[in-house]
């Protein structure tokens, strides 16, 4: 009796954690509720298995719901109370025999370690420069709007991509769940699977490499938090795919336990539907790897047809993506060339300190050929379109040879596991030791990668506070922003406040929201503050983000912390801090912060106009900068509040300028414009204030 009133208060709790608000309590419910889950439909799997495999489990459960929810009109707003009363069902009779791997358990616990060790423990919010992980939260906005996870285009407001309507939803039902219905929570959701991801990726790889040999597995863990290319992949935040690597893996241990006839192939198939209707990507590459694998095409064809049966119910336009799929043969000279394949092998196996896993992953391409034949089905796809660009219905869908080779990030830790124990099985001690030195030698490099991604995203915990008291002030007023590098298209994702992209003017703009903060790449950020604020008064701002509106004035009290965050003592450099490189310049990007990481003097501009603001409490006569150019011979012009101080030519050789100022205390800036591009870009080393 008293083992009955444990379970069902148990189940009570967990249905308690369902009904929260907090995305990571949410990621907890959903691993408890497929542990209770994976207890019923895996009875003849180890109940340790069951557990690691639960988060997985979970995933799918919500996800398929969520799409049921939305084919059957039942308001998406209904699954929070169905988890929960499902938990609280399955927590009956629920018998939990569980005998742990202390061994395994403490590789595990010390790869997850590992994972967020190598990363700094730094993370921001992971929004970064271009439009993609914006592009998913407001698909997921537009499903806590809408109450549904299919929605028409014509729904879709000016400022979201009409796309989302038709892009695979799979993704944005597991985040809509995870924020609790709560617009503000969604970067949050998205940011907290993110981490989840990065900690039970050693977990899942553990879970596949064990099916090999348990060996393999305890191997894999620890490789896979230093392989480069999921370093590599992040740079990109195309948060659907991180998350469907996941859930390749988890597929990929459903999958041997059907080769060894434990489990049914309809459960393959709804893992690998759910797959294809998050990204369909690894849903291709991941039937190749279910045909080598199983060798038995009944149980292939089972599989394949009911997660096609599941794709097409629940794709938005199954019939328009199936079409599209068969049709079209993707081409992107950039991508698809040897130089780029060079490159990106050199990346992977040799470069960031990969030269010994890229050796035992040579080796492990001899030990299980279906893994090891996969990725070389992933290679044939890439010399095709490099090479013979022949039609292969499917798979030449795949964007370019960058898409196609980042599909082998989950196998490739595996393959080099594989090489390590081949070594391990001869010579214990040397290759224990090849392992470490693997591991240890790979950490410096890849944890730069990851501070450089991760110093590029545009949100943080400071940034949504401020678009929430943007909200808090204009309410439900329209807010001009850039749409392009910019925090400030999160506010309708994040609020109910409108947005108008700019697009060339803002004249007609009430309020301006200003992301001074250097988002760009081969462009740079098209509003420059210092050209705004002597127009428009500042009503709020926050550490390199303004707001700015046509019928107010600028109060002392603003103008004060606009000063206070901008003060210069002596010297402006790039290296001290980036803040005051105001526009033109690329700050927030993978590139430059890793330039700045390595110790790269100059800020860089792919801009004609550049702008550098700060404030004095002194008076300043002289100014000293340091500034160069790629590559020939400029002239430019540079100005200081608008007034033109110095023209001069500027070439790749550093040339120090010398410039008369009398400037009083408070903001002021300079401007410095050329003919620049990303082509030929500007940079400025340091620029410094010398009092009279």
């Amino acid at each position: 009796m008293w083992e009955k009133a444990l379970r069902v208060s148990g189940g009570f709790i967990i249905a308690f954690l369902f009904l929260t608000k907090h995305p990571f309590l949410l990621i907890l419910a959903t691993s408890i509720l497929g542990f209770l889950a994976g207890l019923r439909l895996f009875k003849g799997l180890d109940p340790w298995e069951v557990l690691l495999l639960s988060p997985g489990i979970g995933f799918v459960i919500v996800i398929l719901v969520g799409l049921v929810f939305g084919r059957m009109r039942v308001p998406f707003s209904a699954i929070w109370p169905t988890m929960a009363v499902l938990s609280i069902v399955l927590s009956l009779n629920a018998d939990i025999r569980l005998k742990l791997e202390k061994f395994d358990g403490a590789v595990l616990l010390a790869s997850i370690f590992l994972s967020f060790l190598v990363r700094g423990f730094y993370f921001l919010l992971p929004d970064y420069r271009a439009a993609d992980t914006w592009f998913h939260g407001s698909k997921v906005k537009m499903i806590l709007l809408f109450n549904t996870p299919y929605f028409s285009s014509s729904l879709v407001p000016e400022y979201f991509s009409k796309t989302i309507s038709n892009y695979p939803p799979g993704y944005h039902v597991l985040v809509a769940f995870h924020t609790g219905g709560v617009s503000r929570e969604i970067i949050y959701a998205m940011n907290a699977l993110r981490l989840f991801e990065i900690a039970y990726l050693p977990v899942a790889i553990y879970l596949v490499g064990k099916k090999i040999k348990r060996e393999i597995g305890l191997i894999a863990a620890p490789v896979v938090a230093v392989s480069a290319l999921y370093f590599y992949f992040v740079q990109y935040a195309l948060l659907p795919a991180f998350f469907n690597y996941l859930l390749f893996l988890f597929s990929a241990f459903v999958l041997f336990e059907i080769r060894e006839n434990k489990l049914s192939p309809a459960i393959l198939g709804i893992f690998g539907g759910i797959m294809g209707v998050v990204h369909p990507y690894q849903y291709i590459i991941f039937q190749i790897m279910t045909l080598l694998v199983l060798k038995d095409l009944k149980k292939f064809s089972y599989q394949l047809a009911t997660s096609l049966v599941l794709m097409v119910i629940f794709m938005p336009h199954p019939q328009r993506y199936a079409e599209g799929m068969i049709k079209v043969n993707s081409y992107y000279p950039n991508k698809d060339n040897p130089e780029f394949l060079k490159h990106i092998l050199k990346y992977t196996f040799v470069s960031n300190g990969q030269v010994i896993l890229g050796l035992a992953f040579l080796l492990g391409l001899l030990v299980y050929r279906p893994i090891s034949g996969t990725f070389v089905a992933i290679l044939l796809i890439i010399l095709n379109k490099i090479f013979f660009r022949l039609h292969v219905p499917i798979v030449s869908a795949i964007w370019n040879s960058e898409r196609a080779f980042m599909l082998a990030t989950p196998l490739v830790p595996i393959i080099s596991a594989q090489g390590f124990y081949l070594i391990i099985r001869r010579w214990k001690s040397f290759g224990v030791f090849l392992l470490i030195a693997g591991v240890t030698l790979a950490f410096p490099h890849v944890r730069m990668e990851h501070l450089a991604s991760e110093s590029s995203y545009l949100l943080d915990d400071e940034t949504v506070n401020f678009i929430l008291k943007v909200h808090k002030i204009v309410g439900d007023h329209e807010v001009l922003t850039a749409c392009d590098f910019d925090s400030g298209r999160w506010i309708p994702i994040l609020t109910d406040t409108p947005i108008k992209c700019y697009e060339g003017g803002v004249d007609n703009a009430t309020y301006i929201y200003v992301d001074s903060r250097g988002a760009g790449e081969l462009r740079a950020y098209p509003l420059d503050v210092t050209q705004l604020y002597s127009k428009y008064g500042i009503l709020e701002f926050h550490n390199g983000l303004w707001l700015l509106s046509r019928v107010n004035k600028t109060s002392s009290r603003i103008m004060e912390k606009v000063c206070s965050y901008y003060l210069a003592l002596g010297e402006i450099s790039w290296l001290n801090s980036t803040k005051y490189f105001v526009h033109g310049f690329i700050v927030k990007n993978y590139a430059t912060q890793k330039l700045r990481l390595m110790g790269y003097p100059y800020a860089v501009s792919v801009s004609r106009n550049s702008t550098i603001l700060f404030c004095t409490r002194d008076y300043i006569k002289m100014l000293e900068m340091k500034v160069a150019i790629g590559k020939g011979c400029e002239k430019a012009n540079i100005y200081v509040d608008d007034k033109l101080a110095l023209t001069t030519k500027l070439s790749e050789r550093s040339k120090i300028l010398r410039i008369p100022v009398d400037l009083t205390p408070g903001l002021h800036y300079i401007r410095i414009s050329c003919n620049c591009s990303y082509l030929n870009p500007l940079g400025v080393e340091y620029v410094r204030l010398e009092g009279g």
